[in-house]
């Protein structure tokens, strides 16, 4: 049996901030964050992930916790280093 560590799958939950059309109408921010992996929504039951990346999260950071370490493995794998990188432009 393969080991748990190894094949485990982890659920990250990533949390956007409101856009400017949302602050405009008055729309209200309601996810409290409690600790990296509990998040509650109003006054709800509190919902656990593996991770809970709040609106403050860079891209970079994103990619550290949910794919650096799959990148890692897979090119350690096929033998070849494997990079992903995003290239934005601004207009």
């Amino acid at each position: 049996m393969a080991d748990p560590a190894e094949c485990s799958i982890k659920v990250m939950c990533r949390f956007r901030p409101l856009n400017e059309a949302e602050i405009l109408r008055g729309d209200k921010f309601i996810p409290k964050f409690k600790g990296d992996e509990t998040v509650v929504i109003g006054q709800g039951k509190p919902y656990v992930f593996d991770r809970v990346l709040p609106p403050s999260t860079t891209q970079e950071q994103v990619y550290s916790a949910c794919a650096k370490q799959i990148v890692k493995e897979r090119s350690l794998k096929c033998g070849k280093f494997l990079s992903i990188k995003e290239l934005s432009t601004a207009s």
